[in-house]
């Protein structure tokens, strides 16, 4: 028996030469094996259908594409995606794996809870190497905060009256940091 465990992963061969009794040299012979321990490096993606890297209201949330590889001709052993309170498992038919190792799902996120999404991936090669687990992140923000608006008089008792000035009134509020005003009127109803 030999140890071959510091052998890099590749072809191992085997030469023997030996010789009879009488110093009579036998032909040589080789033998070889391949030796593979260590699957190669697995990658996922989530992407959103607006590619700005962010899944929002405005994105097809039944339709959220992960994407990816694995080595060719190996398997996936686990493939989920998480919002940290609900996990989706993807099995065999819910995925597209090619021979050549890529692969495509598509997934439905609408179930999901704002905030961090987490791609998860586990898989083999075809002997049966562990791959190293994968993950991909991606932010869920379909609602935006509480908008606020405040119409204020100059005199501050809750009241325009002729003693405000009218020409200035003041309008204030917020809006969620990064967001834009779509739309600001004041009206008397007619």
């Amino acid at each position: 028996n030999v140890d071959v465990s510091s052998f890099n992963d590749g072809t191992l061969t085997v030469t023997l030469d030996a010789e009879d009794a009488n110093g009579n040299n036998a032909a040589q012979v080789t033998d070889t094996i391949a030796k593979d321990t260590v699957a190669d490096a697995s990658s996922v993606d989530i992407a959103d259908s607006g590619a700005d890297g962010v899944i929002s209201s405005t994105d097809d949330l039944g339709h959220t594409q992960l994407s990816g590889t694995i080595e060719a001709g190996g398997r996936i052993t686990e493939l989920t995606i998480s919002d940290g309170d609900t996990t989706i498992t993807l099995n065999e038919g819910d995925y597209t794996l090619l021979h050549d190792g890529t692969w495509t799902a598509n997934v439905d996120v609408s179930s999901f809870n704002d905030g961090t999404l987490t791609v998860t991936l586990d898989a083999e090669d075809a002997n049966g190497n562990t791959a190293a687990q994968v993950t991909d992140t991606i932010a869920k923000d379909t609602v935006a905060d509480a908008s606020s608006v405040d119409i204020a008089d100059s005199g501050n008792d809750g009241v325009i009256s002729s003693t405000d000035d009218l020409g200035h009134t003041q309008l204030s509020g917020t809006i969620e940091a990064g967001g834009r005003i779509t739309g600001l009127t004041i009206s008397d109803g007619d």
